[in-house]
């Protein structure tokens, strides 16, 4: 008896710690580290200098684009494209690395979009459309600064 008795508490032990072992803790939107402390979106944030291209046949270099958080949401960040003088508002997968632009009217101009970030490196491709409806696609790429 007293031998059936120490093999279940030896079972019971071993089964705790596995159990305790596999468990993963899920952090809230928008956060991510051991501690569910650091936000996603701030490996992110930075100067980037970007290149690219259109569909009109315009090509861009040295480019600056300014990504910073928002206030509104930990998923929100701010893409400056400081050439352009426009500021877009962008949504980050929950995951990171991808981002969606939202149709935005700046100065008369409809913009969406999407693209991607890294800790070193971005990616954007975004439409304008003006009032006529004219639309030019803009395909940039970048590295962090």
């Amino acid at each position: 008896m007293k031998k059936l008795f120490r093999t279940f508490i030896a079972l019971a032990v071993i089964g705790s710690i596995a159990t305790l072992a596999s468990c993963t803790k899920t952090c809230d939107e928008g956060y991510e580290g051991d501690k569910c402390d650091v936000k996603i979106i701030s490996k992110y944030t930075g100067t980037y200098s970007a290149s690219g291209t259109d569909n009109d046949g315009g090509t861009y270099t040295n480019w600056t684009v300014i990504v910073s958080e928002s206030s509104t949401d930990v998923l929100t960040i701010l893409i400056n494209l400081q050439n352009a003088g426009i500021t877009l508002n962008a949504k980050v997968a929950a995951e990171g690395g991808s981002y969606t632009i939202a149709n935005q009217n700046i100065s008369g101009f409809n913009y969406t979009g999407s693209g991607t970030l890294t800790s070193n490196a971005m990616t954007l491709t975004m439409t304008e459309v003006d009032g006529g409806g004219d639309a030019v696609i803009y395909n940039f790429t970048g590295t962090k600064q």
